[in-house]
């Protein structure tokens, strides 16, 4: 299975990092949080977990938090961004191979802009349901094809209220589309609509699943509040 090489993301981290103050992802990563409806004594996986953004607001009001990522830089990254390192555990993996979790582990499971650099989605959907519990909640954020009228509006807002940072961001958003331009040509980027998510999520073993667009129409949030019996 082709996936993108760890160096890659290694690079990526850095103008990744510098996305976070663009309204929509913030309000990307409060959708998420919201449709896991996250709990004090719960525990959760950020697959994916980058440099730990979602990672640290999980930490700050769940039990403990996990986060799992091919990219060592990144995981510093997110290690160095949080006061409540007790409560979180990262691990450098590969996502395509089996989870180092236990059965039943988790109540709930996040998974931000990764099925779609995957050959297919299947078998991590597999493994997520191996290690949610019975009533877990899962949540996926999957890439649409961009509409770049859409994002221009928002940013166009983000400008007038914070120029500075309106700037930074979109400098990590054009360097980020410079990067991924080459890596086109060798590895494939799969774009999914709405019955296909819900069609990997059902035969994956989920049930209850809801789809919302978010991130400026920029991408699409399955998530399911009920996992079935171990199949």
């Amino acid at each position: 299975m082709r996936v993108l090489p760890t160096i890659y993301w290694d690079i990526y981290a850095f103008f990744y990092e510098r996305m976070k103050d663009f309204p929509i992802y913030q309000s990307m990563m409060e959708e998420v949080y919201n449709s896991l409806d996250v709990r004090k004594n719960g525990v959760y996986l950020d697959i994916g977990c980058g440099t730990g953004e979602f990672l640290k607001m999980l930490s700050e009001n769940c039990k403990k938090a996990y986060g799992i990522d091919s990219s060592r830089f990144m995981l510093k990254m997110a290690m160095k961004k949080t006061s409540n390192s007790q409560k979180i555990s990262t691990f450098q993996g590969d996502v395509t191979k089996n989870l180092p979790f236990k059965d039943e582990f988790f109540d709930g499971v996040a998974c931000i802009h990764v099925i779609n650099y995957l050959e297919t989605p299947r078998n991590l959907l597999l493994e997520i349901h191996r290690i949610l519990k019975t009533n877990g909640r899962l949540s996926l954020v999957s890439i649409k094809k961009l509409d770049p009228s859409n994002f221009l509006e928002h940013y166009r807002q983000f400008l007038r209220n914070n120029k500075a940072k309106a700037i930074k961001s979109l400098s990590s958003y054009i360097s980020i589309g410079i990067l991924n331009a080459p890596m086109k040509f060798r590895y494939k980027v799969h774009y999914y609509d709405e019955k296909s998510l819900e069609k990997f999520l059902k035969d994956a073993g989920f049930r209850n699943i809801h789809t919302k667009n978010i991130y400026a129409d920029q991408s699409i949030l399955p998530f399911a509040n009920e996992r079935m019996l171990k199949m």
